[in-house]
């Protein structure tokens, strides 16, 4: 579980480059905002880790606990939930957030890792999928991430 919450916020508060999927159930990104508001599960999340341009790591987690759970509330502020394990309680921290389009920004830096925005890519009234993507140059290296996040409510 401790893998969750890291990964979850990278993908709720880093850079996001992505474009909006369309299913018959998706909400017009006028309507995030409002869509989004409630509590959502994770039941996957996929991460790519690239170095110079090749594939190093590709994983997906669908091991989550019933306390693992991300609320949006509609004064834009919010909640997330992550289990310590069977019998320990769960850990929370708020923070507050913005949707922009398809856009969502997080203002609580002092508790993620990461930093910018991400996109949200599908919002049904039962799927909600955050994309994120980061890359970095060190030493003339690339590294990049990318990460699916999809939750249900």
């Amino acid at each position: 579980m401790n893998k969750f919450y890291p990964l979850v916020i990278l993908s709720v508060l880093s850079l996001g480059f992505g474009s909006c999927k369309k299913d018959s159930g998706s909400t017009n990104p006028n309507n995030f905002s409002t869509a989004i508001v409630g509590s959502w599960k994770p039941v996957s999340l996929g991460e790519q880790d690239f170095e110079g341009g090749t594939l190093t790591t590709a994983q997906t987690n669908t091991s989550f606990d019933a306390l693992d759970f991300v609320r949006f509330n509609a004064d834009n502020s919010g909640v997330f939930s992550e289990s310590a394990g069977t019998g320990l309680p769960a850990t929370s921290k708020n923070f507050n957030y913005l949707i922009t389009g398809s856009t969502i920004s997080m203002s609580n830096e002092s508790i993620f890792t990461a930093m910018g925005d991400s996109k949200i890519t599908t919002l049904t009234a039962t799927t909600l999928v955050i994309h994120y993507e980061h890359s970095e140059t060190t030493d003339g290296v690339t590294y990049k991430i990318i990460e699916d996040t999809t939750f249900k409510k």
